[in-house]
């Protein structure tokens, strides 16, 4: 048998075989319609601004005119400024002064106040001051009688002296200080007001019940007799060496 009629036979018989596979099918690659697919990226976009908001940043609207007029809020006038609060920042670092603040009111937790960073602890500042007296004033113990609490009212007050030097600012191209002229309390029982000045630590007191307001002249109508008392004076200061080198 020749060769070649061999492999010419081989190849006919392997050619129809190849020729009779049928051709592979291709997959089809489902799509979404347009419905689902504006569903679908209407969904992701409330998700996502949920989460901006929730954790993020968020608008809010300034109520009141406390920070005027660096930020305007007028509810008569129908002018409130809106600002963004960045809300991860708190996680980075502690409130510093003049930074916007929004918290929930402590006596009705759905209402937010905006305000301004003024007061810091330790500092001068009124409202720095003002938190520090109402703590005080809380956890103070009670005292016994109106002279005991009177003294300890000028103690707790001691703490918010301002000396000298340590507030100040330019005014006028010169440096003005601030500091405490005088302190005052008052016995609304007794009728009587007590006060110290910064030159004269000295409790000093007036008795209004001693002074008759009931009398005519000094009733509604009359010509009432008024003094001024002066906040100047000079501390007093007891020298008791000649106590100590008396003593054996």
């Amino acid at each position: 048998m020749n060769p070649t009629d061999s492999t010419a036979k081989v190849a006919a018989s392997v050619a129809p075989a190849v020729a009779a596979a049928p051709p592979k099918s291709r997959k089809k690659i489902a799509t979404m319609g347009p419905v689902r697919t504006n569903l679908e990226a209407f969904g992701v976009a409330i998700l996502a601004a949920v989460l901006l908001k929730w954790f993020c940043i968020e608008a809010y609207q300034i109520p009141t005119s406390s920070m005027q007029p660096t930020l305007m809020g007028d509810t008569d006038a129908n002018v409130n400024d809106r600002i963004l609060v960045d809300k991860l920042i708190q996680t980075i670092r502690e409130p510093k002064r003049w930074d916007i603040l929004v918290f929930a009111y402590p006596l009705q937790k759905n209402q937010n106040y905006v305000k301004r960073m003024v007061g810091m602890p330790g500092d001068f500042t009124p409202p720095s001051r003002f938190v520090r007296a109402a703590i005080y004033s809380t956890t103070a113990v009670q005292a016994a009688n109106a002279d005991e609490g009177i003294t300890q009212t000028f103690h707790i007050l001691n703490n918010f002296d301002i000396p000298k030097g340590v507030a100040g600012e330019k005014r006028g191209g010169e440096v003005g200080y601030d500091y405490t002229l005088y302190t005052v309390a008052r016995d609304p029982t007794n009728l009587r007001y007590y006060w110290r000045t910064y030159d004269d630590q000295t409790i000093r007191m007036v008795d209004m019940k001693a002074l008759g307001l009931t009398e005519p002249s000094l009733a509604m109508g009359g010509t009432p007799k008024v003094r001024l008392l002066g906040v100047t004076g000079t501390q007093p200061i007891v020298d008791m060496t000649g106590q100590l080198a008396g003593q054996k």
